[in-house]
């Protein structure tokens, strides 16, 4: 296993944890279930803590792919420029939720309140953002895995 094994592996946690974290958080806020909202916002900052592994990844391997496939570029610095804007979205969601779990601790209903649609919000665009990454990810040739993994053999 290598860093573009690790980076396709973990490129996937954002782009599912994000998105249900958000949908639980929804449900949490409109049933009004403090047990939801918590999995929501937890779900979000995981979600933003694995995508810090995956952009930092991608930065590390971007080189290599270039080197290996030629005119690769713009595929690349496409998916680089959606992942910053969605990693951006992902941290001030993170940001949001934990701010939305230490004003529940500290019980203060109404700002937990304010901050928990703030963040229903930011998860949303969040979430868009971060399948239009995907969809980049997804246009990108892969074959430098198996060159790679022919050449540690």
């Amino acid at each position: 296993m290598n860093i573009i094994h690790i980076h396709l592996i973990t490129v996937h946690i954002p782009v599912f944890f994000v998105p249900l974290g958000t949908i639980l958080l929804g449900l949490g806020l409109t049933r009004e279930n403090p047990t939801l909202r918590q999995t929501g916002y937890s779900l979000m900052i995981i979600g933003a803590f694995f995508g810090s592994i995956a952009y930092l990844s991608g930065e590390e391997i971007e080189s290599s792919i270039r080197a290996i496939i030629p005119g690769s570029r713009s595929p690349i610095h496409d998916h680089e420029e959606a992942a910053e804007v969605a990693l951006t979205l992902s941290y001030i969601g993170a940001f949001l939720a934990t701010c939305s779990i230490g004003s529940r601790y500290i019980k203060y209903h109404k700002l937990e309140c304010i901050l928990g649609i703030i963040t229903l919000i930011i998860g949303l665009v969040s979430t868009t953002t971060l399948g239009y990454a995907a969809y980049k990810g997804g246009q990108i040739r892969h074959t430098e895995i198996h060159a790679t993994s022919y050449a540690q053999d």
